[in-house]
């Protein structure tokens, strides 16, 4: 195709009857986009001799499976070039973009998993960097010829036969066997002859469940896929000999599944039923424990011996559900020629015990502005004689004064006996937040009892309302999930009561913890007393 310029506007000219015809008419998506590509194509020219663009990927690959993209830049400034990946599925759909960067040679290397589900047929990876592109091609789908079973069908503990050739001799070729559910069963390798051949023997498992199996095989830039059957009954004479191999299964594990109470040194380990090596030298590390809001516990790890996996860590956290997740494919059967047999993905969780102070002599706890005429005179002694408030140096309470943020949430973490996470939360005004209230907030922050303000800041010595003290309490309780409860108010101000809060507020009234005031009204913007704090801490925990 030849293509003229005029005044700025580009037209394609083909050939019709001997004579170059120009098309006058042309839509204004394919006039943007040639407009792209002569510009692409004229940089890349202008720059060719500055640098060039290689790019590689292989002929085949599988859905599921993995595609490693390879290139070269050359020229001058070649290492450290960015390149941008991107790869289309057969309907020109972006599936994989990122970024890379050339190694000091020019090279770069990048490599992503095909969705399962991934469409058969041609894709493109397309590589931009440096002034250039360039673009390859792919097939998704087996190749023929490149792995083969024999027998179509086996019986539980018979004999497969898996063999195939690949475009390159002397290369690794990779094996995944998929049991009926999808599940790999067995990871292995064998290499290529000179010609590319390979021959492998697969031992189907005793306990192998009936149905269609697949082998999964790449090696030497090809993949291919085969299947077979397993059927009932048990393998005799023509079904090869039985195989002593089988997947590693948990037969326990340590605390047991669902388990509550646990110590927050507990040991964590799991026994197999037989014995197991980890599947590569890496791959333990994918063996995590997170709590409940998906944070993982520090420095896990994980050490093997015969059929048990014991797992060290930090301390857990007091009344914390924990998850232990070992990823399918971590641990390998350690018998002789056992090794591609897998585990499947192995996960169980258990709850940590409930924070409980250690017994100690009652402490008489007076204070000189709370006489025993005080309305809150109970709730009050009480509770500093629990070591959950606490008052000033000079023996004051101050109980009609306004209570803080960082007050409040301090006497909720102490009452609910939280444990006080180290660190500090990542508030703008963090700085101002008391260090004997630092770790509480953080806990409350953590656990979504509390959160800041839209600036990022928490104003920890800002007085505290009396709607905010009861939405925290609820909230920390957990009571905030049931069925709405807000045409039960009954406040003669109750239309300041936001809708947002409403639910909560009348969860906590129905609980019995919260209360109005004289005047059958609820006040939910008057600043909270430490008074009413306290008060509301006893029925609190009066409750619950």
């Amino acid at each position: 195709m030849e293509v003229s310029i005029y005044l700025g506007i580009i037209k394609p000219l083909t050939q019709k009857g001997g004579k170059l015809m120009s098309h006058s008419k042309i839509r204004r998506p394919a006039l943007v986009s040639l407009v792209l590509s002569l510009a692409l194509l004229l940089f890349c020219g202008a720059a060719l001799a500055a640098g060039t663009l290689n790019l590689s990927v292989p002929d085949t690959a599988m859905p599921g499976g993995e595609v490693e993209i390879r290139g070269s830049f050359s020229g001058d400034g070649a290492a450290g070039t960015p390149i941008g990946i991107t790869v289309k599925d057969p309907s020109a759909a972006v599936i994989f973009a990122e970024e890379t960067k050339t190694d000091s040679d020019g090279s770069f290397v990048i490599s992503f998993t095909l969705p399962g589900n991934a469409s058969y047929g041609y894709w493109q990876a397309q590589a931009a960097g440096g002034g250039c592109a360039a673009s390859e091609t792919f097939k998704v789908g087996a190749a023929d010829g490149v792995v083969n079973v024999s027998p179509a069908s086996v019986k539980p503990g018979g004999v497969v036969t898996i063999s195939g050739t690949v475009p390159q001799g002397n290369v690794p070729v990779g094996i995944t066997i998929k049991d009926p559910n999808g599940s790999a069963a067995f990871v292995d390798q064998a290499t290529a002859g000179a010609g590319g051949g390979y021959t492998f023997l697969f031992n189907v498992p005793a306990s192998a469940p009936t149905g269609t199996w697949t082998v999964d095989a790449a090696g030497g830039g090809s993949a291919g896929r085969a299947a077979f059957t397993v059927v009932s009954g048990s393998s005799g004479g023509g079904g090869g000999s039985a195989s002593p191999c089988k997947q590693p299964a948990a037969a326990s594990y340590l605390p047991q599944s669902g388990a509550s109470d646990v110590a927050l040194d507990a040991e964590v380990s799991v026994v197999f039923e037989i014995a197991v090596s980890k599947a590569s030298a890496t791959s333990l590390n994918g063996i995590t424990i997170t709590d409940e809001h998906g944070n993982k516990v520090g420095n896990v790890a994980a050490v093997l011996s015969g059929t048990k996996l014991t797992l060290s860590h930090d301390a857990f956290e007091y009344n914390t559900k924990y998850t232990v997740t070992i990823p399918e494919a971590v641990l390998a059967n350690s018998g002789s020629g056992c090794s591609g047999y897998h585990n499947k993905s192995i996960n169980w969780s258990f709850t940590t015990l409930k924070k409980t102070e250690a017994p100690a002599a009652a402490v008489k706890t007076e204070y000189t502005d709370v006489p025993s005429t005080y309305w809150a005179f109970n709730v009050i002694t009480e509770l500093g004689e629990k070591g959950i408030i606490t008052g000033y140096p000079d023996g004051s309470f101050k109980p009609d004064s306004s209570i803080t943020r960082a007050e409040f949430v301090a006497i909720l973490g102490r009452a609910l006996g939280w444990e006080e996470k180290a660190g500090n939360p990542a508030f703008s005004d963090a700085a101002e937040i008391p260090d004997w209230a630092r770790g509480y907030i953080f806990t409350a922050v953590d656990k979504g009892v509390i959160g800041g303000y839209e600036d990022n800041s928490f104003r920890a010595n800002q007085p505290i309302t009396r709607l905010e003290i009861v939405i925290i309490i609820v909230r920390a309780l957990g009571l905030g999930d049931g069925a709405a409860k807000s045409g039960t108010l009954s406040f003669s101000d109750a239309a300041e009561i936001p809708d947002w809060a409403a639910n909560d507020i009348a969860i906590a009234v129905e609980q019995g913890i919260a209360t109005g005031k004289p005047g059958n009204v609820f006040a939910p913007n008057d600043n909270a007393t430490r008074a009413e704090a306290a008060s509301l801490i006893a029925r609190m925990l009066s409750k619950f």
